[in-house]
């Protein structure tokens, strides 16, 4: 049973989805500890990625305001993970 937890991510530009890098700003990153490992895919206006795997590297408030809304800033690296 696959219990990892996953993130869509709208990126019309496309310039989150080529790096090794991205960083993503929502209230829904707070429950995911710092060096787990999650799925993320990019939607666009006409395409979607798919799955791949990233570690949050870090997160943190940007200022006062986003801390009273729970909105986190996150910054996430892409991994391999290799299945058995």
């Amino acid at each position: 049973m696959d219990t990892m937890k996953k993130l869509t991510v709208g990126d019309m530009s496309g310039c989150n989805r080529s790096g090794k890098r991205c960083t993503v700003v929502r209230n829904s990153i707070g429950d995911i500890a710092v060096g787990e490992v999650v799925k993320i895919r990019f939607k666009g206006e006409f395409d979607v990625t798919p799955w791949r795997y990233y570690k949050l590297e870090e997160k943190h408030f940007r200022d006062k305001s986003d801390e009273q809304r729970g909105r986190y800033t996150g910054t996430f690296a892409r991994v391999e993970v290799v299945r058995r």
